[in-house]
């Protein structure tokens, strides 16, 4: 059995406006696909943009950041160099102060044993005036023992011969007055004689 095929030819104006119709589906395609392509370039250059942009934020707060860090490290050296030039100071003021300490200590140490000597000095004169003035002392108290030994013997001596003397003086009173006893007595054995005579015996025994 044989086939029949069957055979459909176009018109040539349905040909034609077939491709026409496909030529412009194929413009409309491309130019969807080139829209496609222009959009997404669009979206790509517009997400790049807005990833620079954000990239771009980022790094301008990072910079603020670290431009108010710097700010603040700044200031916090500037700080810590006054602070270390303050305590610089202060160091060499102590240092000075501790070496004009020292420098005054070591005056007085000076001067405290130079004083130490000094006393010293005075300590042995003084001890030796004192042994001289000892020495003067007893000698004094010797020359006054003495002389007062010389005081005491003169004294006895002196003594001695005032007694002597009253005691001669006291024998001649007592020689007077027997005298004188032994005239009244001869005067009463006797007779009497003239006033005169008697005045002139009474001198003479005041005269002896």
């Amino acid at each position: 059995m044989s086939s029949t095929t069957l055979t459909y030819e176009k018109p040539h104006n349905v040909a034609l406006a077939s491709q026409s119709v496909m030529a412009l589906s194929l413009e409309d395609t491309d130019y969807s696909k080139s829209v496609d392509r222009t959009a997404s370039v669009q979206d790509a250059m517009i997400h790049q943009e807005e990833h620079q942009q954000h990239r771009l934020n980022r790094l301008e707060l990072e910079h603020a950041y670290l431009a108010e860090q710097n700010t603040h490290l700044t200031k916090e050296l500037s700080f810590a160099r006054c602070t270390i030039s303050a305590l610089r100071n202060i160091t060499t003021q102590k240092e000075e102060s501790l070496q004009a300490t020292r420098q005054e200590l070591d005056r007085a140490y000076f001067r405290i044993k130079m004083l130490g000597m000094t006393l010293m000095r005075q300590e042995q004169q003084l001890q030796q005036q004192q042994q001289a003035w000892m020495e003067m002392i007893q000698q004094q108290q010797q020359s006054y023992d003495d002389e007062e030994a010389g005081h005491l013997s003169h004294r006895s001596l002196t003594t001695a011969a005032a007694h002597q003397h009253i005691e001669a003086l006291l024998q001649k009173r007592a020689g007077k007055e027997q005298q004188r006893r032994h005239l009244d007595h001869q005067q009463q054995l006797t007779p009497p004689e003239s006033p005169r005579r008697v005045d002139e015996q009474g001198q003479g025994l005041d005269d002896y």
